[in-house]
């Protein structure tokens, strides 16, 4: 069988991605048509159609899911399948009322009651999981950047990774940016002279060189403000350990503390060998692509 998916996008990476995460897992399973739609192209779109009669859109290509995360991207999806049908499915929890979607598909620690139209997760969609092909001598350090739940400090994560680097002297680390890390860090990271470090700027990377790296490295940093890049590693089966940023809010004080008390990461200020690889052979993808066939898909 052959369905039509319509991604809508808002320009934000972490966002399409677990949008793509999810298509990719509905393609293992089904033949796809994909169709991908900026927000700010729709909206043009949408202005030209209203006020000038005149419509690009493919109508062979009516979609039978409309998927999109982030804010954004809300209004258009349900836009969309008021004007050409649909499933319309959206990736954490909408600025919209939930029962305007078909679908709500929100990591667990957003803490919200189950409702028949809502799909709970173990955190962002990804479709990684644990290959058991780890080494035993390679680290990884995943960076963020600045958020509005945490406050960020160069200094301070230089000092981590410093002591990281002393702490495994043994180990072969990879430090990776990402867009949100600032010049300044980056810049700094680039004189580090420590012999078991290798930097590596992520405007030279890709989600395949991540998804590479995570299956192979034993060992894992990450820092707080990356929830997405936290789970992957969780669900990789490397032993995770969490940057520890200071918070703005406490929006995910009960999610981190979780989280170790359950002995699934460590965290930098309370460094401990007693993490439990996570086993699982299954994704939060495949997960929610096994429910999205069984429930929407003829």
């Amino acid at each position: 069988m052959k369905i039509n998916i319509w991604i809508i996008t808002d320009g934000k990476r972490g966002h399409e991605k677990q949008s793509e995460e999810l298509v990719f897992s509905l393609k293992k399973k089904l033949k796809v048509n994909l169709v991908k739609i900026n927000v700010r192209s729709f909206f043009l779109e949408f202005f030209n159609l209203i006020f000038f009669g005149k419509n690009s859109y493919k109508r062979d290509l009516r979609p039978n899911l409309i998927i999109g995360a982030g804010h954004k991207t809300h209004l258009a999806i349900l836009l969309n399948k008021i004007k050409y049908g649909g499933k319309a499915i959206v990736i954490m929890k909408p600025s919209i009322p939930l029962f305007f979607f078909d679908l709500v598909i929100i990591p667990s620690h957003d803490k919200i009651f189950p409702k028949k139209n809502i799909f709970i997760t173990n955190g962002p969609i990804t479709s990684i999981v644990n290959k058991h092909k780890h080494k035993e001598h390679k680290g990884l350090i995943l960076l963020g950047g600045p958020s509005k739940n945490f406050e960020w400090d160069d200094d301070k994560i230089l000092s981590n990774i410093k002591f990281i680097s002393s702490s495994f002297p043994n180990k072969k680390i990879t430090i990776g940016s990402s867009r949100r890390t600032p010049k300044s860090l980056i810049e700094k990271l680039k004189k580090l002279n420590q012999r078991n470090l290798k930097f590596v700027d992520h405007n030279h990377t890709s989600d395949k060189w991540i998804k590479k790296e995570i299956d192979k490295s034993r060992y894992s940093w990450v820092t707080q403000d990356s929830i997405s890049m936290l789970y992957e590693l969780i669900a990789s089966g490397s032993l995770v350990t969490c940057i520890e940023l200071k918070e703005k809010n406490n929006k995910f004080r009960n999610l981190f503390e979780e989280l170790y008390l359950n002995k699934v990461i460590n965290l930098s200020t309370k460094q401990e060998n007693r993490l439990k690889t996570n086993p699982k052979k299954i994704s939060e993808a495949d997960k929610c692509s096994n429910y999205i066939i069984k429930n929407f898909i003829d």
